[in-house]
C-alpha cells in the first residue's frame, strides 16, 4: 500500500504545484494570497486523506461510496472554512469561489487518473 501512495503522492503535490503557480500568475500577478495557500494546502492534505482512504477500504466498502464520502468531505470543508470568509461581504464574488474549487478540481483531476492506474 505505501509503495503504490508515494509515486500518488509526488505527482499530486508536482500537479498542485503546477496549478498553484498558474492561478498565483493568471489571478495575483505572483503576490500570494493567504487564503490561497491556505486553500491549495488543504486540498493537498485532503486528497491525500482521500488517497489513504481509497487505498484502506476499497476491498471493505463499495469504492464508489467511499469515493463519493470523500468529496463529500472535501465540499463540507468548503462550507465550513471558506464559504464563511467569503461571505462576510453578503456577496460571493467568482475569484472567491475560485481560491477553493481550482485546487478542489486539480485534486480531483490528479485523484482520478491516479486510481484509475491502481485499479
Amino acid at each position: 500500500m505505501l509503495k503504490g501512495l508515494i509515486p500518488i503522492s509526488i505527482k499530486l503535490i508536482i500537479i498542485m504545484g503546477i496549478t498553484f503557480l498558474i492561478h498565483l500568475s493568471v489571478s495575483y500577478n505572483f503576490k500570494p494570497d493567504f487564503l490561497l495557500i491556505q486553500s491549495y494546502l488543504i486540498n493537498i492534505f485532503l486528497v491525500f486523506i482521500s488517497f489513504i482512504l481509497l487505498l484502506i477500504l476499497n476491498k471493505k466498502i463499495n469504492l464508489i461510496i467511499t469515493y463519493l464520502s470523500t468529496i463529500f468531505i472535501k465540499v463540507l470543508v468548503y462550507f465550513i472554512f471558506f464559504y464563511p470568509i467569503f461571505y462576510q461581504d453578503g456577496v460571493l464574488y467568482k475569484e472567491e469561489f475560485m481560491i477553493f474549487f481550482i485546487p478542489y478540481f486539480a485534486g480531483l483531476i490528479s485523484e482520478i487518473f491516479s486510481f484509475k492506474k491502481l485499479f
